[in-house]
């Protein structure tokens, strides 16, 4: 298939600049974006998956590696700077 649900992953939530809807179909919750650092802090979330528009990925990884993201899953052709330390893990879903 390739959607996370097949992948050992376990997503708690997504976040979205303005969410229309408040779960995804699988039943995930969807959060308004002002809500990453304390949602990343009460969860002690590790690990981020960027789903974006190729040119607002940055401005998200950078976001997660301020809310103590050590991992970072890059599902976006963009090529992503991090400092050393977190693990930036990239696969462009257009050439799969």
């Amino acid at each position: 298939k390739g959607d996370l649900t097949d992948a050992d992953v376990n997503v708690l939530a997504c976040f979205e600049m303005k969410p229309t809807k408040k779960r995804t179909p699988c039943g995930c919750p969807i959060y308004s974006i002002k809500r990453l650092e304390t949602f990343c802090k009460c969860y002690n979330v590790n690990t981020g998956i960027i789903a974006v528009a190729g040119e607002e990925a940055q401005a998200v990884c950078d976001g997660l590696i301020a809310c103590g993201v050590q991992v970072i899953r890059n599902m976006t052709a963009a090529a992503l700077s991090v400092p050393q330390g977190v693990q930036l893990q990239s696969e462009d879903p257009i050439a799969v």
